[in-house]
């Protein structure tokens, strides 16, 4: 008898848990994106390169490298050639990366610093 009157009462307890998710799920579901959720909007610097945020899935650690002057593939142990706009401030100004300044480079090709 008590083991019949629990079944019934953890029955209802949980159609009622489930209904509530449920419900949760569909106002979730119909509820509008927010206005920052929208498209990045590209930002242009010196009318030349375009940036444009995009939602970060993957640790930086295991994200591709690319130089953003020439787009070229640059492996971890490549470095971009930079210098601080002013002395004391953290923003910097890229000139590139070697393929920048060697055209005749190929990315792909090996490389002794390949490792």
């Amino acid at each position: 008898m008590i083991e019949t009157i629990l079944y019934i009462l953890s029955f209802g307890i949980g159609i009622a848990v489930f209904l509530y998710l449920l419900s949760l799920y569909h106002q979730f579901k119909e509820r509008p994106a927010k206005p920052g959720k929208n498209r990045p909007v590209p930002k242009t610097i010196q009318d030349k390169i375009q940036i444009t945020p995009q939602p970060t899935t993957e640790p930086v650690h295991l994200k591709e490298r690319t130089c953003p002057v020439c787009g070229s593939k640059l492996s971890r142990y490549e470095a971009l050639y930079a210098s601080k706009v002013v002395k004391g401030s953290t923003k910097i100004l890229i000139y590139g990366c070697r393929y920048c300044y060697k055209p005749e480079e190929d990315p792909d090709k090996k490389k002794k610093s390949d490792i």
